[in-house]
């Protein structure tokens, strides 16, 4: 009885595991590979673009991207929105004291896996404060705006910030397609 108690324990051990292995092999899970090196669905990354000009901004995305990595970031981005939630109230002057300082963009696009690309836009869409008053005050902030300029960053169309991690300077973006 114990054996077959034991067999059923490491059946399922096996079967929650397989779709983080198929995740995680292959790419991110948005069909593109994992990078910004093409594959069959290109167009679902690529949320900003270089400017010319002095300055500059280095960007992330899905380089090495395992499922893994991508719970991580995924907790990453709404720790750094509920920080963003936190400092509404004088969000320009947080914003403003990353000025001078290295900025890392990150399409989240490229940089999650399928299943928490769908799990942040749920969160997003089901929270008024998050899809209300943080999305109003991130897109379309002139100070914000001011920063990505000035490292060479612009917005592509259908491009929003999600949250910025106002610690480390990451730039969290979602391009809706």
């Amino acid at each position: 009885m114990k054996r077959i108690v034991y067999l059923l324990a490491a059946l399922l051990v096996i079967a929650s595991t397989a779709p983080a292995y198929a995740q995680g092999n292959g790419g991110n899970g948005n069909g593109n590979g994992g990078g910004d090196v093409g594959g069959s669905n290109v167009s679902r990354g690529n949320c900003s673009q270089s400017t010319t000009g002095g300055g500059g901004a280095t960007t992330g995305g899905g380089q090495g991207v395992n499922a893994s990595n991508s719970s991580a970031l995924l907790t990453g981005v709404i720790d750094a929105a509920v920080q963003d939630v936190q400092a509404l109230n004088n969000i320009n002057a947080a914003i403003s004291a990353l000025n001078g300082s290295n900025l890392q963009v990150v399409c989240l696009n490229d940089a999650l896996n399928q299943n928490d690309l769908h799990i942040l836009q749920n969160v997003l869409n089901g929270s008024p404060v998050l899809s209300g008053d943080l999305n109003q005050s991130l897109n379309g902030n002139n100070v914000l705006d001011n920063l990505l300029q000035g490292s060479n960053v612009a917005l592509l169309n259908n491009t929003q910030v999600v949250a910025v991690d106002l610690g480390s300077g990451q730039v969290f973006l979602l391009h809706q397609v």
